[in-house]
């Protein structure tokens, strides 16, 4: 799909839903502007190759046809999902993020539309349709839909790009640790990136001006522990221990870095004893 050229986007009439607002607004995201959407029953033909159609006249990016696109785990595709397998790399620079989006939105949606299962996101999007006594209002609450769905695509965006700024801080955080604990000047989102390594704790300077040490999970979002911090009154300078030993509060960053070295040693002699 050759965004740059696209004039208008043609959808269907009605009652809309999240497949239709989706696929409107990852083409206009994608162009980067405004572009202008046809809500028609009949699709004219012979249109050029400047007009998009999704969700309706049972083209490239409908689903509604006998011959319809169907996904390895045997449910259809949508049309949310034809317009983002050729989309998704010029919305999303990671292949991280791509995939997150397609499993946490586009086939919840497209599993919405194709009558699976529902979905808060999905049943939100259905309740911004017109009143059954004004539907003379629809075509602005399609807008309105479209313009919901462009916020939270320009969201993940963001939240993307902030990611990338902290793979870059992280990645020379890694590079400078030789002793499994990870130095930061300040935090930044650390999780996935240091699961990936075998470091056992972070040290950060953290927003409530201490310093802080926190345990490295098995993997992302666990509240399992690599290794467990001492009880607070075992490390010099801690001035707040979680009940739970997954994070601690120091004094000092002197304190905090020689707590972390400490149960890493620790946790070396062990490991030792055990084999």
């Amino acid at each position: 799909m050759k965004v740059e050229k696209i004039e208008k986007i043609i959808v269907h009439s009605g009652t809309f839903h999240a497949d239709d607002a989706f696929a409107a607004a990852l083409i206009m995201e994608a162009a980067g502007r405004e572009i202008p959407i046809e809500r028609c029953y009949t699709v004219p033909e012979d249109l050029p190759d400047t007009v998009i159609v999704a969700d309706i006249g049972r083209g490239k990016y409908d689903h509604h046809q006998e011959d319809a696109r169907i996904r390895e785990n045997g449910h259809k595709y949508a049309a949310c999902g034809l317009v983002y397998e050729e989309l998704a790399e010029r919305l999303f620079k990671t292949e991280t993020v791509r995939a997150d989006f397609l499993k946490q939105f586009i086939l919840p949606v497209e599993d919405a539309d194709n009558g699976i299962s529902n979905n808060p996101l999905t049943s939100y999007i259905d309740h911004m349709n017109a009143d059954w006594d004004h539907l003379e209002e629809n075509d602005q609450r399609f807008h309105k839909a479209v313009q919901f769905c462009r916020d939270l695509i320009r969201e993940v965006r963001r939240r993307e790009q902030a990611e990338i700024r902290a793979d870059r801080i992280l990645t020379d955080a890694i590079a400078r640790s030789g002793n499994k604990v990870i130095l930061l000047d300040r935090f930044v989102p650390w999780q996935k990136r240091i699961c990936e390594t075998d470091s056992l704790f972070v040290v950060y300077y953290s927003a409530r001006n201490e310093w802080t040490v926190q345990c490295v999970p098995p993997e992302p979002d666990s509240f399992d522990m690599r290794y467990p911090l001492a009880p607070m009154e075992e490390m010099e300078g801690c001035t707040f221990c979680h009940t739970a030993r997954f994070l601690a509060a120091f004094d000092s960053k002197e304190h905090a870095l020689a707590a972390a070295v400490k149960l890493v040693r620790e946790s070396e002699e062990e490991k030792s004893e055990r084999t």
